[in-house]
């Protein structure tokens, strides 16, 4: 993985189960190279969308390399209501 982030912006999400690993996991996967999307045991099947964001900031991404942060979005349907 150390040759793959040296080339590649590695972005994962991790389902951290337990409340008290939550930073832990982040700090892990930061000091790994990743850009993690964490997932809690109330977010199972990823319909909510987190109110804290991880490395916000309000920089433009014009390319895969500026990510610092992600929301994974496997079913988009509970987002789109929420919008509309």
């Amino acid at each position: 993985m150390k040759k793959i982030v040296a080339q590649k912006k590695v972005i994962v999400s991790e389902f951290v189960k337990e409340p008290n690993d939550h930073n832990r996991i982040i700090q892990l996967n930061q000091e790994a190279g990743f850009v993690p999307f964490i997932r809690s045991a109330e977010n199972y099947h990823y319909h909510l969308i987190p109110e804290k964001i991880i490395n916000e900031n309000e920089n433009d991404i014009t390319k895969l390399s500026d990510v610092q942060n992600f929301l994974y979005l496997i079913n988009a349907d509970d987002f789109i209501q929420k919008i509309n």
